[in-house]
């Protein structure tokens, strides 16, 4: 680990304990944002993390980025989905954007996350219905967005379109927040990640600068799938570990401290429960491991880099299901109660499952990738 890395993680650390771990339950409890997590964040200087040092940001790599979003998601799902959601807009920005849109990310003043899924084409990022049209010198944009994250919350967002003049599925503009004619539809009640505001935006003939457009119209899809993707499943698979490790260490704590009085023995002495806490310990480890071979991929180059991108959010989000699954019953009537922690990790882990793209469009995609045949 390099010096600046561990600086890095060493603010991290310390942000987690001193603002982000204490208020996780009543963030979960309210379903309140996390502006306090948020903002601690980024005084820490890690908002603008992965951006490049030539516009101020600290010039980490998805590897950090992986690192930020596991050890936030140990302690607070919905601080973790907002950073994650950021990153991957800050790496489309960072390839595409403006210097001073790359400079406000950079300097940790600006938020910005991902508005692809649409009511009409729900999980189907990829088919946009949104359109683009020209409207005098600037771009008019009406679509209906069914799921922002941090929406209402973020300073900008990176919004999917269906091109103006070119052909292709998709265009990506850089759409600020305050931008006359977005309506935010909430508040968002979710069964996990309940701070993560993610809610529903309706943008009705808003209008933007042409400038806002994220690289050439109807590339989008490309630009997509080349940069934002790569960091989005990589950062859920990361999200996915996190909640498994603060899983399994309630499971450990619990095995390890509650005794069977009448047999003066713990339940770690108990040979069925060790068993059961090995399973979903190795899986785990097992995904951790798919994920760093991933990064390990995507680094070198590696000729099976996109095909590991495709597998690792279903690999490591699945693994986190049934990890939850078994860490509930592993823990008993003491995991059902809010105290522990337990059951919110639980509900926060389920969220892979069915954020686009879901399991099983990915296994779908696998299957293509793998067979020879389009992915799309």
């Amino acid at each position: 680990m390099s010096p600046e890395a561990s600086e890095h993680f060493a603010a991290l650390d310390s942000v987690i304990e001193s603002t982000i771990a204490p208020q996780a339950a009543e963030i979960d409890r309210t379903g309140a944002f996390p502006r306090a997590s948020i903002d601690a964040l980024a005084k820490a200087g890690l908002l603008g993390l992965i951006s490049a040092e030539e516009v101020g940001g600290k010039g980490a790599g998805m590897a950090e980025a992986a690192h930020v979003v596991e050890r936030l998601a140990g302690a607070c799902g919905s601080t973790a989905m907002i950073v994650l959601m950021h990153y991957a807009a800050t790496a489309l920005v960072e390839a595409h954007g403006s210097p001073r849109a790359r400079q406000e990310i950079a300097r940790n003043e600006h938020l910005t996350t991902l508005a692809f899924s649409e009511a009409g084409s729900r999980s189907h990022f990829w088919a946009p219905l949104g359109t683009a049209t020209r409207d005098g010198g600037r771009v008019r944009l009406d679509s209906d967005k069914s799921w922002v994250t941090a929406a209402g919350e973020a300073d900008s967002y990176v919004w999917s379109s269906r091109p103006i003049d070119a052909e292709g599925p998709m265009s990506i503009w850089l759409v600020p927040s305050r931008t006359e004619g977005l309506e935010v539809r909430g508040p968002f009640d979710g069964f996990g990640l309940r701070g993560n505001a993610s809610n529903p935006i309706k943008g009705q003939g808003i209008t933007v600068e042409t400038e806002a457009l994220l690289g050439a119209d109807g590339k989008g899809l490309d630009q997509a799938l080349q940069t934002g993707l790569p960091y989005f499943l990589v950062l859920n698979a990361s999200f996915s570990i996190g909640l498994m490790e603060a899983l399994l260490g309630a499971a450990r704590e619990h095995l390890l401290r509650t005794r069977l009085e009448h047999l003066d023995q713990t339940l770690a002495d108990q040979p069925l429960q060790r068993a059961r806490f090995a399973r979903v310990r190795t899986l785990a480890d097992t995904a951790r491991a798919f994920r760093d071979d991933t990064l390990a991929a995507l680094g070198t180059g590696r000729e099976d880099a996109t095909l590991r991108v495709l597998q690792v959010k279903a690999v490591a989000g699945e693994a986190a299901a049934e990890v939850a699954d078994e860490v509930m019953r592993l823990c008993g009537g003491s995991a059902f109660r809010k105290s522990t922690g337990v059951e919110r990790l639980f509900r926060d882990a389920l969220a892979a499952r069915v954020m686009a793209p879901t399991t099983e469009a990915l296994h779908d995609f696998v299957g293509r990738a793998t067979l020879g045949l389009p992915l799309f």
